[in-house]
């Protein structure tokens, strides 16, 4: 075994220093540069919908976007029986939810599926 792959298989107490592990050995990173060229504007849509009546789950995401906007709506089904609505649109101006609670559709008993 070598005494890098010797070194490596100690563990250091935890919060401990990786020196404790490495010892004196100098570690030189190396980083290569990469550059992105923007060809085509971002064009996309997706969703998707969970519901499981036994498992009291229901939730689901959409969005859609083109060039530097995006679009969409989440909700998720809580345990009190609400169901919390966000509905965003995302740009070069920030993220900007809007955000609401649903009330349960037969008056509810809080355990989540309605």
């Amino acid at each position: 075994m070598s005494s890098l792959a010797r070194d490596a298989s100690r563990s250091a107490p935890i919060g401990g220093d990786k020196s404790e592990i490495l010892g004196q050995r100098n570690v030189r990173l190396v980083a290569s540069s990469f550059s992105l060229t923007r060809v085509e504007p971002a064009s996309y849509q997706f969703s998707y919908k969970v519901e499981d009546a036994e498992a009291g789950l229901n939730f689901g995401h959409e969005e859609a976007r083109e060039g530097d906007e995006a679009t969409g709506e989440y909700f998720v089904l809580l345990p009190d029986g609400r169901t919390l609505r966000v509905t965003y649109v995302a740009n070069n101006d920030g993220y900007q939810p809007e955000i609401t609670y649903e009330e349960p559709k037969n008056g509810g008993n809080g355990n989540g599926y309605y």
